[in-house]
């Protein structure tokens, strides 16, 4: 008998059907649970020696298994986790893949707000799907939005899809849940966003201005219908706010970066203040749909945003010529500047001092200040700060007094510097003058400060507000003692004066 009749079976046909008994028997093991408490457990092992990498991957495997076999919630909140650490390794090949998993898991779930989230990162520039995969996206982003059930995943279980079906038109039913808040500083979404005010500061009587930056990533054109910017002083909010309606909705092309002008006029309360850019909302969507608010903290970002600006950095100064011969906006060479600080006003007035150094101890040293107004309108409230300029030592302080009488001999009780001293209004090129006198006690250098203070009526933006202005001047003043006498005994006998000596010798120096 050869080999190959050994090994032939009796029966061929009753081995056939036992083949096909045991496939059979085999489709009723379930696998996937197998696999699933297999992976769970190595995930706990590398987790607890300290193994993040492998831990992320055999998460997105665990994940991948329980959607092909059950979906559950804690499966999206799981990848949220690994999506995270791949976004910081800058993984984006196994970020598009967690992403499409984790996309198919929110279908299934008829999870809406975790769909709009997955679906605007998977048209993003972090996505490495074909533009066909994202134009099918982009489609079924535009169902949620106009309230629609969105086609189907690639991959997901037929006999799931109908029952996803059922929960998305359940969902869309539902009354009083059409709008929803998106922050997306910790994803890449497919809309960038950069903001800046166009001055680190600004005069009180200059409008505020700052600037927005949108750039869509997405196959498409994309359309938003309000664009909004929140500032720390929220009594500003109202002036950086853009609406649009039906037809008017703005649209945002693929690769262009578009541009949002907002101003307004800061408060003369708010001079010496920093107001800053608290957050950008873009909303999606609208008239009748569901309505997705986009934000962003601060002036825009993303996760990707802080390393793309680094090497934006290291770009320009390589090659900032070229840069700066671009006519386009280049979205790589924007900045932000999240802040601005609101100055005082240009004073328009000259302060002048003239005196006669130097000045002498117990002297009453006079000081001329000549203020002549530049302004085109009345200045109000002129009021003059003058004396010894504060932070000076301590001594100097006891030992310098100012008035403005010079009448009379100042004493220890007047002060050292004079605060806010009326001096009434001026008129447009009218001068003003005032002597300021000044008993030094002691030698040494002092500062004087001479500080003219007023308020002026001025139109901005066609707002009237009340500016308050100030000029400093500064003087130095060297104290001298007015004589030196010394005198020196030559002989103490009187009949020296006939041998030809001096009694004494008196010197004496003036300070003048």
């Amino acid at each position: 008998m050869s080999v190959h009749e050994r090994i032939d079976p009796p029966d061929a046909e009753k081995e056939k059907t036992g083949i096909l008994a045991l496939q059979v028997k085999e489709r009723d093991v379930p696998h996937s649970e197998l696999i699933i408490a297999l992976l769970s457990n190595a995930v706990a092992q590398f987790k607890k020696y300290k193994c993040p990498r492998m831990k992320s991957h055999l998460s997105a495997r665990l994940c991948e298994e329980s959607s092909l076999f059950i979906c559950v919630c804690f499966l999206i909140r799981l990848l949220d986790y690994v999506m995270c650490d791949y976004r910081t390794e800058r993984w984006w090949g196994l970020l598009t893949a967690i992403l499409t998993t984790a996309l198919r898991c929110a279908y299934l779930m008829a999870s809406i707000k975790d769909y709009i989230i997955y679906c605007m990162e998977l048209l993003g520039r972090a996505s490495t799907l074909k533009e066909e995969q994202k134009s099918r996206i982009e489609r079924n982003l535009i169902k949620v939005l106009t309230n629609e059930v969105p086609d189907a995943e690639p991959e997901c279980d037929p006999s799931s899809v109908t029952a996803a079906r059922s929960l998305w038109n359940d969902r869309m039913a539902l009354a009083g849940s059409n709008e929803l808040t998106i922050e997306v500083q910790d994803y890449i979404p497919f809309i960038q966003c950069k903001a800046k005010f166009q001055s680190p500061s600004f005069h009180v009587d200059q409008p505020v201005q700052l600037q927005v930056f949108l750039r869509a990533d997405c196959p498409h054109p994309v359309s938003f219908s309000k664009l909004a910017v929140s500032l720390s002083n929220q009594e500003y909010n109202q002036w950086c706010v853009a609406e649009w309606s039906g037809q008017e909705a703005m649209s945002l092309l693929p690769g262009k970066t578009t541009c949002y002008n907002f101003s307004f006029v800061a408060k003369t309360e708010d001079v010496g203040k920093k107001i800053e850019m608290t957050g950008i909302e873009v909303m999606l969507g609208g008239d009748g749909g569901r309505c997705v608010f986009v934000s962003w903290r601060g002036a825009g970002g993303d996760a990707a945003s802080a390393q793309e600006a680094l090497q934006a950095s290291r770009c320009s100064r390589r090659w900032g010529r070229n840069i700066e011969a671009r006519q386009e906006l280049d979205w790589d060479s924007l900045t932000v500047q999240h802040s601005t600080m609101i100055i005082s006003r240009v004073p328009k007035i000259s302060v002048q001092l003239s005196h006669q150094p130097p000045a002498l101890t117990n002297e009453m040293y006079c000081i001329k200040l000549t203020v002549q107004s530049q302004e085109e309108a009345m200045a109000k409230d002129v009021k003059l700060t003058a004396g010894l300029k504060p932070g000076q030592d301590a001594n100097l302080g006891q030992t310098t007094h100012v008035t403005l009488d010079g009448s009379k001999f100042c004493d220890d009780s007047e002060p050292s510097l004079l605060p806010d001293v009326p001096l009434g209004e001026l008129k447009p090129g009218e001068k003003l003058e005032k002597c300021v006198y000044v008993k030094c006690v002691s030698t040494g250098p002092r500062v004087f400060l001479f500080h003219v203070a007023y308020a002026i009526d001025t139109t901005v933006e066609g707002r009237q507000i009340m500016c308050k202005c100030h000029k400093d001047e500064t003087v130095t003043i060297e104290t001298l003692v007015p004589f030196e006498v010394s005198v020196k005994f030559v002989s103490t006998k009187v009949w020296g004066k006939a041998r030809g000596h001096k009694l004494n010798i008196i010197k004496y120096k003036s300070g003048k």
